[in-house]
């Protein structure tokens, strides 16, 4: 409705409350009309006046004015737990009449707002909707009442440490377990669940076991072994998700590989890769935060690219003090107060499913259980996982309709924005980047040993050499060695001698040595000797009968090339061949 007079209109003459002639009263109109038409025409005389609706708040009591100037500058209705902290606040106990309305709605509000304040208080004039205060007049209001302050504790350190289970604190180093992944991902098969890409409980741990950070797991699943799927990881779980949503890694037949981005990816530093990270997480499809919040079961009516919902949470991110511990609970205070529909607008209704009745009824989830945890999962799994944030964790648990299942998950008590993350979330102009060490290159030696020793670029040489070179040694530098069998392995991966060539020519440090450059050269030429190959072949039983076929023109345009040097194999046996033809130290290649 688009004016005072249209929800007066709409009102009763008669009855307890909500009428006409009780407005009236209130207002202290005298005498008040006793026609319908003359009432509201009375009423909205009092209306038209803003000095009326702003000194409302003057004429109510403290607990009563909190209340109200909470609703005006608030995203939308309030809900049970700030009106609970309200009333506790003021000592105030609600007359059992009253207090039986006060009881969350489907749209987690409290269904009776208006009764929260006595039957002749001078806000009752401000509720001619019925229910709810309508926008007309809080627009009034909000011009009169001073907006909610936006503000954060700054904590050195953590002096309630009480249910923390750790802290992490990855920062610049959530570099390398991105690569200690990565390289794992190159030299073992990390398989996925059968229908779905997602990773098996045995890749998990596998992963878990290369980390310089490890995985926290709630108490109730104890230790990373014994958690039941890959799912019920966090860090590990969203490492995963933003290499895919990334394109730096993807799942080939029921097990994950490299794409032709991760050399690329690998040079970036640090605050280059966090930023790379995040802008593919801002627009992923793939990755969908609702499902992350194991311990309930939502349906929502829309299934959104949770862009804005991210946008929304960086955006109160930027206003917190960096490198400083802050609690949860005031980011979530923040958002609730001035977004409190972030969620809820992209998503549309959401309904709860009940185990008991195994059927979705309307919302039964508060704003913390549902809005709350997503922004938690955004922290945790995200922004943590790209050294953007670092986070003290506890466990915390769910208990399903009736008890009979409680699901354990961690939950994040205080964050702290990094100054990397400051500067990638566009929070500071300036960040001075962790020193990294200069690319030292490698050093291939007459032994044909290559020695990769510390730099920037390191990680990026051993992803490269893991490939087919043999491993000597992988420490502060790590040794492989160039033989027969490592250009075997390079072609059964698709890298040609030539590209190995090509590649020590550019990286090494140093020249390469004369019998290495002579050595790498003849294993180019023998490569490209053998090939097993399908063909389709025109075949005689003699010689002089396949001259005359090739002597005939209009066949002759159909021969590609002739075979001199060919002989049949069983397709299913081509490997065998191959690997009979190495024993002979040739080289083979299957095309």
């Amino acid at each position: 409705m688009n004016s005072v007079r249209e929800y007066l209109n709409l009102l009763p003459t008669q009855g307890y409350s909500g009428t006409l002639p009780r407005l009236g009263r209130i207002a202290g109109i005298r005498p008040f009309p006793t026609r319908k038409m003359d009432m509201v025409d009375a009423l909205e005389k009092y209306y038209s006046n803003e000095a009326n609706i702003v000194g409302i708040l003057n004429k109510i009591s403290p607990y009563e004015k909190e209340l109200l100037e909470e609703r005006i500058r608030s995203a939308g209705p309030l809900d049970e737990d700030e009106i609970k902290e309200i009333i506790e606040k003021h000592k105030v106990k609600l007359p059992q009449s009253r207090n039986s309305f006060f009881k969350l709605h489907d749209d987690y509000s409290a269904t009776r707002f208006v009764e929260l304040f006595d039957e002749y208080s001078a806000a009752r004039l401000l509720f001619i909707s019925g229910t709810t205060i309508p926008e007309i007049l809080l627009a009034i209001l909000r011009k009169h009442v001073k907006p909610f302050d936006i503000k954060y504790t700054a904590l050195e350190k953590i002096s309630d440490t009480e249910g923390i289970i750790g802290e992490i604190a990855l920062r610049e180093g959530f570099k390398d377990d991105f690569v200690r992944l990565l390289r794992l991902i190159n030299t073992t098969k990390l398989t996925t669940t059968k229908g779905s890409s997602m990773l098996t409980k045995t890749a998990a741990l596998k992963i878990d076991n290369i980390l310089g950070t490890r995985e926290l797991v709630a108490m109730e699943e104890g230790k990373i072994e014994d958690i039941k799927n890959f799912k019920q990881t966090t860090r590990i779980f969203g490492m995963y998700a933003l290499l895919i949503t990334g394109r730096i890694i993807s799942e080939k037949d029921g097990a994950i590989v490299l794409t032709s981005q991760v050399d690329n990816f690998l040079r970036l530093k640090p605050v280059e890769m966090c930023s790379t990270l995040l802008k593919a997480y801002i627009d992923s499809a793939f990755i969908y935060e609702l499902d992350r919040i194991r311990e309930i079961k939502i349906k929502t009516r829309y299934h959104p690219v949770f862009k804005k919902c991210r946008e929304t949470i960086l955006k109160h991110l930027r206003r917190c003090p960096v490198d400083k511990w802050v609690k949860i609970e005031e980011l979530l205070k923040n958002i609730n107060k001035t977004d409190r529909y972030f969620l809820v607008n992209l998503v549309g209704e959401i309904t709860s499913y009940s185990e008991y009745d195994s059927y979705y009824y309307g919302r039964q989830e508060g704003w913390h259980e549902i809005e709350g945890r997503f922004i938690e999962v955004v922290l945790l799994e995200y922004l943590n996982t790209m050294g953007i944030i670092d986070a003290a964790v506890c466990s915390d648990f769910h208990s399903s309709d009736y008890g009979d299942r409680v699901t354990e998950y961690l939950s994040l008590k205080y964050f702290k924005l990094t100054p990397m993350g400051a500067y990638v979330i566009g929070a500071v102009d300036k960040y001075v980047p962790v020193r990294e060490e200069e690319d030292a290159g490698f050093v291939v030696q007459p032994n044909y040993d290559i020695v990769v020793a510390e730099g920037r670029l390191k990680q990026v040489h051993n992803l490269f050499f893991d490939r087919f070179a043999e491993k000597v040694a992988d420490d502060v530098a790590s040794i492989y060695k160039l033989t027969f069998k490592s250009i075997v392995n390079a072609l059964d991966n698709g890298i040609t001698a030539g590209e190995i060539i090509e590649y020590l020519t550019k990286h090494s440090s140093n020249p390469l040595p004369d019998n290495v450059q002579k050595t790498l050269d003849e294993w180019d030429r023998e490569s490209k000797r053998i090939r097993i190959r399908k063909v389709t072949i025109i075949e005689t039983d003699d010689k002089y009968l396949m001259e005359e076929l090739k002597s005939s023109k209009s066949i002759r345009n159909y021969i590609n090339k002739e075979l001199s040097y060919a002989a049949e194999i069983d397709e299913k046996n081509s490997m065998k061949a191959k690997r009979e033809i190495e024993k002979k130290n040739r080289f083979c290649i299957i095309e």
